[in-house]
């Protein structure tokens, strides 16, 4: 990605949680990037592009930080992988800016509704209980919105508690590969 376009990206992500969606026009988004409105209609025609690429850019943060994850430790599964994404995968920043928008425009954010929809169909078919496996994503995905929209009801001790058991959970039920045979 180009630098102008990543700092296009993060200054829409800074107008957004700065001063709310309604706020997220193409000007202010060059003015806070320093570039002019023509630089920014180079790299988005529009302003659902620009929240589509922001979508597409936490996408592809987070998967990134899960491959991290694997690559460093390759025994673990794409369970252990998604829930260490909470920690690992920068930005939440970004996160409450493309909720925000997905208020104001819910298709321009597809990119996530397709990266949780894959997400699950990893998890039906590679893991020996899907089901656990389901119940661990959906215990990180309500971690991750509680902390998103601002309910964070968790002492820091109770959140590392729960990460904790979510790893323990993915490690010990739903990372484990699928036996073809069993499942024949």
């Amino acid at each position: 990605m180009s630098e102008t376009r990543e700092r296009l990206l993060r200054a829409a992500g800074n107008v957004i949680h700065r001063d709310g969606v309604r706020a997220l026009t193409l000007e202010s988004v060059a003015r806070a990037a320093g570039v002019s409105k023509g630089g920014l209609l180079y790299h988005f025609s529009n302003k659902r592009a620009l929240i589509e690429a922001m979508a597409q850019a936490r996408v592809a943060e987070v998967r990134v930080a899960m491959e991290h994850h694997h690559e460093r430790n390759p025994g673990t599964g794409p369970m252990t992988s998604y829930v260490t994404s909470l920690d690992t995968a920068p930005d939440t920043h970004l996160d409450t800016a493309l909720w925000a928008a997905a208020i104001e425009d819910p298709e321009a954010v597809t990119a996530f509704r397709q990266a949780f929809a894959e997400f699950q169909r990893t998890v039906r078919t590679s893991t020996a209980d899907p089901t656990m496996a389901t119940l661990v994503r959906l215990a990180c995905d309500g971690l991750w919105l509680t902390e998103l929209v601002g309910l964070d009801v968790l002492e820091p001790d109770e959140r590392t508690s729960v990460m904790q058991r979510m790893l323990a959970l993915a490690a010990e039920s739903a990372d484990h590969p699928v036996d073809e045979e069993v499942r024949r």
